[in-house]
């Protein structure tokens, strides 16, 4: 045996090996960080108007009501179990937000593996680093909406299509993911340039291969059929009245309000976009340029190219808030890859991935502060004032066990109802009793206050200043104010039970303090013989909070 061998002294490890070490180490932190974060921000961060919005559909699909059967495919879900839970809506929607930081988790694996379709893992890592510490994505990736869910089932068909030769099975897979995807939401369609990118590279790494555009074919009759399987299964029976919104009437009315270039209100947001996401702007900037001047053939370029394109989306596309970034990234933070691949060659990856790390943790920080604990103060109130659920008017379906009788009062929701000319507050109230109404958008206040009109139709301006009156907040309650010596008729719109305050005399029968009375829709004669104020209020007894009512519960984008 050789001695000096014997006693030699294990060689130093080599310096590349070492710095690689060093790379992975700062890479998984930063992904742990970002992890971190995103879990904060599930729980911490405040509710905002959509996801008040999709956690009422859930309810409604728990009650056996009708639900359009396009873009709510998730409620499915959650209809089953969540709203059974205990505690309020804010707490449900918490929840529902941990099933979307999974969502988020799979879109962002999937988008790494189609990242290492075209680059190395340390590129492929800052990339998926640089998305989820992108300022949006970082406050809206696990907000519960639909755009989640989406990333992950078309990043999984995208990484599916660029990585697995499209077998029998690949194509089934494919076709079923694309079918939830356009379950999920019919904005699927914006990732087309992206699908056809991967699908034009795939196609020169098969040599042109004259059957292979077929499997796209059949993927995308499996999609179809599978779609259409997934939308029976769905589909809640239709009352009459609603039977003309069908797939095709939702759909193209959704494209013509949805595209249009540079209509869209959000605009300003690509440049909140690049600034909050620093690190995955400049690589997204640079990255048609580093496609266009790198090596492959003119096929390649283009099939890069065109996985980029969705970054130009809301430059078209009407409704391209903070949120949807959480959608429409995954693609091009793809193409991105080789921006990373660039600059972590020149400065390594751990230096990169510490930047980005940073970068994401500044922004967090520097967020908006939350008011998610007024949501809950307010939704606490609600349900203590009236346990048992009703229908009501508000903006967005923040009570969302009640049944929420008018629509969604977005931007081009309040444009609908002013466009249809027709008095659909009124039409809800001769419906159904519509005892509440809940003004968290400050809408109604102008017409309550007899100030400047909000933008409703005279009738349903007169039918909700007569019905309701102040309760507690933005909380309002249908009754009757009666001035002393009043004497005259109302047009009860909410049938049901009334509790007297002072003396009040209904349809010529006297009756006084804490007396309930029902009355029936249609004109009843009221009037106050005292010398005192008095009023009627729905319900039997109801007993606003003895707390300060909440203000300045929303919070931003």
């Amino acid at each position: 045996m050789n001695l000096a061998a014997a006693t030699r002294l294990p060689a130093a490890p080599a310096p590349r090996a070492s710095s690689e070490r060093v790379s992975d180490i700062a890479l998984m932190l930063s992904l742990a960080t970002l992890a971190a974060l995103h879990l904060a921000n599930a729980y911490f961060r405040v509710i905002n108007w959509d996801e008040f919005w999709f956690y009422s559909q859930v309810e409604t699909l728990a009650r056996g009501d009708y639900l359009q059967p396009l873009q709510t495919i998730h409620t499915r879900a959650f209809y089953w179990w969540l709203p059974g839970l205990g505690g309020t809506e804010v707490e449900h929607i918490v929840i529902a937000r941990f099933f979307m930081a999974a969502c988020l988790a799979v879109a962002a694996f999937a988008t790494y593996l189609a990242a290492r379709a075209l680059v190395e893992r340390p590129a492929a890592i800052l990339a998926i680093a640089a998305y989820l510490g992108s300022g949006f994505v970082l406050n809206h990736g696990t907000s519960f909406r639909i755009d989640p869910i989406a990333a992950a089932t078309l990043s999984s068909a995208l990484a599916l299509a660029l990585r697995v030769r499209l077998t029998p099975v690949a194509i089934a897979a494919l076709g079923i993911l694309i079918a939830l995807s356009a379950m999920v939401t019919i904005k699927f369609v914006l990732w087309a340039p992206a699908f056809a990118g991967v699908a034009l590279y795939r196609w020169e790494q098969e040599r042109f291969e004259r059957t292979y555009p077929l499997r796209w074919f059949a993927a995308g009759a499996v999609a179809a059929a599978v779609f259409a399987v997934l939308y029976a299964l769905h589909s809640v029976p239709a009352p009459e009245a609603q039977r003309a919104m069908d797939p095709a009437n939702y759909a193209s009315g959704s494209a013509s309000k949805m595209f249009g270039l540079l209509h869209s209100p959000y605009l300003y947001m690509m440049r909140h976009a690049a600034i909050f996401g620093l690190p995955l702007a400049v690589a997204a900037i640079a990255a048609p340029y580093l496609i266009v001047t790198g090596v492959g053939s003119r096929t390649r370029r283009l099939a890069l190219l065109l996985l980029w394109t969705p970054a130009l989306t809301p430059l078209f596309y009407h409704n391209s808030a903070p949120y949807f970034y959480v959608f429409i990234l995954p693609p091009v933070v793809v193409a991105s890859s080789l921006g990373f691949e660039w600059v972590a060659k020149r400065y390594g990856a751990a230096t990169v991935a510490a930047l980005i790390g940073l970068f994401s943790l500044l922004v967090w920080v520097g967020g908006e502060r939350s008011v998610k604990h007024r949501q809950q103060e307010l939704l606490l109130a609600v349900h203590q004032a009236v346990p048992e659920p009703v229908a009501y008017f508000d903006c967005c379906g923040m009570i969302g066990s009640f049944r929420k009788a008018n629509g969604f009062m977005t931007p081009w929701g309040l444009e609908s109802y002013q466009r249809s000319g027709r008095a659909k507050y009124r039409a809800a109230m001769e419906k159904q009793p519509v005892p509440l109404l809940l003004d968290n958008e400050q809408y109604f206040r102008p017409i309550f206050e007899g100030g400047a009109p909000a933008r409703l139709h005279p009738d349903d301006r007169a039918a909700l200043t007569q019905t309701y009156r102040p309760f507690w907040g933005d909380l309002y309650i249908a009754g009757r104010e009666l001035p002393s010596g009043y004497d005259g008729e109302w047009d009860v719109l909410v049938p049901g039970p009334y509790t007297v305050s002072g003396r009040v005399s209904v349809a010529g029968k006297e009756y006084r303090e804490g007396a309930i009375v029902d009355l029936l829709r249609g004109p009843v004669a009221l009037s106050n013989p005292s010398s005192k104020p008095a009023s009627l209020t729905w319900g039997r007894a109801l007993e606003a909070p003895t707390s300060p009512p909440p203000s300045d519960y929303w919070g931003g984008f």
